[in-house]
Parts: structure tokens; sequence; C-alpha cells
């Protein structure tokens, strides 16, 4: 005679609900990984367009996910990024009360030819900008770079605009310096992060000695950061 079970007794099957459970749970986790990783790479690449720099915590809430799913997440849109579209995603150095990541290309900066007039007069600005900057010893005052900017025929107005701009991209970096005695400060710029990651200081050396015919040795202390050595070290041996 077959064995009654009561409402009470538990059963004896193996095949119980949480084991069946629990293998959904893997595969629904899976997905939404996928998921997140998809619309992670989709938001980096909508939003680099701008340049601008983009918060760990607006990314976390625009996409909704926890801080446990975060470092995969994070991981695998970046292997991606740079895999597939040629997206290096970078996490700034400066230290910020949120991590700031910014996303620049791996390929050559684009020709002036291959841009539209507004974009292709802001970045040859930005090149004189940085050149110059670069070749007075990596910072500049303001009223000095002013002054060049001048002599070279850049408006001034139209300058103060975009450089707004190049700060917010971080191509620019700006600071303030107070003076013993001066009750003014002065304002100093120096290469953004994201003008070290997207310009090379050693075509800029190399494009500058071309222009004033010189070799790029005479510029000792470029020479030196570019290169790694004292162009001067040889000839002082021999001597």
């Amino acid at each position: 005679m077959p064995r009654r079970t009561t409402r009470n007794e538990p059963s004896t099957s193996t095949a119980t609900p949480m084991e069946y459970d629990s293998d959904n749970e893997g595969e629904s986790s899976n997905q939404d990984i996928e998921l997140l990783v998809t619309n992670f790479v989709k938001y980096i690449i909508n939003y680099s367009a701008n340049k601008l720099p983009i918060k760990r915590n607006e990314l976390v809430k625009q996409l909704k996910i926890n801080q446990k799913q975060f470092p995969q997440v994070f991981l695998e849109g970046k292997k991606i990024l740079n895999e597939i579209y040629g997206i290096e995603l970078s996490e700034l150095s400066e230290t910020k009360p949120t991590k700031l990541y910014i996303a620049y290309s791996t390929f050559k900066l684009p020709t002036p030819s291959m841009l539209n007039k507004e974009t292709a007069a802001e970045m040859k600005t930005l090149f004189i900008v940085l050149s110059y900057i670069f070749m007075k010893s990596g910072e500049i005052q303001e009223g000095n770079l002013n002054n060049f900017l001048e002599k070279v025929h850049i408006n001034l107005e139209e300058f103060a605009k975009t450089r707004e701009k190049f700060v917010k991209q971080m191509y620019l970096k700006r600071h303030k310096v107070q003076i013993e005695g001066q009750n003014e400060s002065h304002t100093y710029y120096s290469w953004g992060e994201r003008a070290l990651m997207e310009f090379s200081k050693q075509d800029i050396l190399e494009q500058v000695s071309k222009l004033v015919r010189k070799p790029s040795s005479n510029f000792i202390v470029q020479h030196r950061e570019v290169y790694g050595e004292d162009p001067n070290e040889d000839s002082i041996m021999l001597g």
C-alpha cells in the first residue's frame, strides 16, 4: 500500500526548487552583465563625442550598475572599446570626490582636411598653444600666452571662448599662483591630461625645429624630455 504524505511532512524529492532557482539566477546574472557591458560601451561612445570627463558616479547611476558588478562591466567594456572601436578609457590621476575617466581615440588625430571648418580652426589653435607651452618648458603665464597669440594673429576674444572649452575637455590645465607681496594672483596654463594622451611632444619638437630651421638638439630642455638624453653629452665627453 503506498505511503501517504501529510501536508506538514517534508518532501523526499531530490530535485528541490532551490537548486533550479540557483541555475536560473546564474544564467540571469550572466545576461545582466552582458546587457550592462553593451550599454556601457554605447554610453562611452556617445559621451566621448563631446570629449568631457566622464564621472564614475554618473556612469553607475545612468546604467544602474551596482558596486559588485562594476569591476567586471568596466574591464569587459574597456576591452571592447579598445579592441573594436579604438577607444582608450583612462582614469584621471588627479584626486576628485568621484573618479573621472576620459575616452580618447588610439588612432592618429585627423588632419584639418578631415574636419569641418570650425573644428579645424580650433584644433589648429590648440596645436599652436600646446606647442608654445611645451617650448616654454611646460608652463606659461596667461599674459605671456596672450601676447604670443596676438603676434601670430589669433583673436583673443575668440580664443577666450575656445580656451574654456579646452580646459573643460582637459586639453589645457589652468591654475592660479599667488605671489608673495602682490594682491593679484597670476593664472598659468600647462598641458592637460587629454593633451598628454592625444598629442606627441616629439612631433611638436620636430615640427617647431623645421619651422625655425634649427636642429631639435638646439632645444636642450625639450630634447631631453622627448628623447631622454642631453644633446650636449657627447660633445662634453669628446671635449
